[in-house]
């Protein structure tokens, strides 16, 4: 069966599209202002997310569509999970390399003159 959709009005695509501008605009006013490094970033981050979720919802038709949208991002989610605990030995094992080794391409300077005036 055929969901009906109400389209949305030319009206709150413009609504949407300058509040994305606006809050491009406290971005870029925040950065101007010398705030902490940490308030930025916070401030930046969350801008950013509240500008990805105004289009994923709007311009991406995410709001209508959204039974669809849980097939495809639940098997993602799921995929994502997996790697992490598949990779997850690499990682820990990278981390308890011996101090002293290094690989043969980050040998120190002395060690590349050395080489160089044999």
């Amino acid at each position: 069966m055929a969901e009906a959709h109400n389209e949305p009005s030319d009206k709150l695509y413009l609504t949407i599209a300058g509040s994305l501008a606006v809050l491009t605009g406290v971005s870029y006013i925040g950065d101007l202002m010398d705030l902490p490094r940490g308030a930025l970033i916070c401030l930046v981050l969350a801008v950013a997310v509240v500008k990805a979720t105004l289009v994923a919802t709007f311009f991406m038709h995410l709001k209508v569509d959204w039974t669809k949208v849980k097939i495809m991002i639940i098997p993602a989610i799921l995929l994502a999970c997996v790697l992490v605990f598949a990779l997850l030995p690499d990682i820990t094992l990278a981390m308890r390399e011996k101090p002293g080794k290094k690989p043969p391409a980050e040998k120190s300077k002395s060690a590349q003159a050395a080489v160089k005036t044999q």
